[in-house]
């Protein structure tokens, strides 16, 4: 059992129609509880809830009668007990929430949209993600130099469409896109 009050703090201001800057701190809260499936009672065990605070600080911006969008933020997460659920347990395998420790988040994202001619449409995104632990907790087989899951430090998308409008009653295009995403773990333990 338990509850948690979390917060957000949110401010934007415009310069101009085509420039606007923003930046917020919120929380975030994941309650914590007991192991559902233990494979042998030695695993029974609680885990501590999840807390998050996470800053945020951006801009969007509209360029050249609004053929350029440029949009971009910055942020930094700073996680205490963060739940991952492991495979493998001290002794034997199991599937276990376990509270792992303190871990930091720090990153950023662009993304684009151009549209040099009538018709014409190049776009493209950009994230990378710094993920480090800064202390562990319980036993585990987690270690610092470990990442979450799911979590790629870089991945970025393009691409480019033309449109031909009133082609038998509608539009036609064609488009041309790609995207790249650097390795990423599916398992909470990863060398």
């Amino acid at each position: 059992k338990g509850n948690k009050f979390d917060w957000r703090i949110a401010a934007d201001y415009r310069f101009s129609p085509a420039f606007m800057v923003y930046a917020q701190v919120a929380t975030g809260y994941r309650s914590g509880g007991i192991n559902p499936r233990p494979f042998n009672t030695g695993q029974i065990k609680s885990f501590n809830p999840e807390t998050l605070l996470s800053y945020e600080a951006g801009f969007k911006a509209d360029f050249w009668d609004r053929r350029i969008r440029l949009n971009a933020s910055a942020f930094y997460n700073d996680y205490k007990d963060i739940i991952l659920t492991l495979s493998a347990c001290p002794g034997s395998p199991c599937l276990q929430p376990n509270s792992v420790g303190k871990a930091a988040v720090k990153g950023f994202e662009i993304e684009t949209t151009i549209k040099p001619v009538d018709g014409l449409t190049i776009d493209g995104a950009l994230s990378m993600l710094d993920f480090k632990y800064k202390s562990l907790t319980g036993l585990t087989a987690v270690t610092l130099n470990m990442i979450t899951p799911y979590t790629p430090k870089t991945k970025y998308s393009f691409g480019i469409q033309y449109d031909i409008p009133d082609v038998a009653g509608g539009t036609l295009s064609a488009r041309f896109d790609g995207s790249y995403q650097s390795k990423l773990y599916t398992e909470a333990l990863n060398y």
